[in-house]
């Protein structure tokens, strides 16, 4: 799957932080929703993704 950059600062931003990501907006949550399917996220509460291998 191709990464979306500004997916992957926000991802790098809350792990920097020891903090899940939240998405910002609708679009954000489709395109983090769809990494969660894919098995790369893991979305432990609702609004909440984290990379699957952290």
């Amino acid at each position: 799957m191709k990464k979306d950059t500004r997916i992957e600062h926000l991802l790098d931003e809350a792990e920097q932080h020891g903090l899940c990501a939240i998405a910002t907006d609708d679009n954000q949550r489709r395109r983090l929703g769809r990494r969660v399917e894919h098995g790369e996220l893991v979305n432990p509460h609702p609004g909440l993704y984290i990379r699957a291998d952290v």
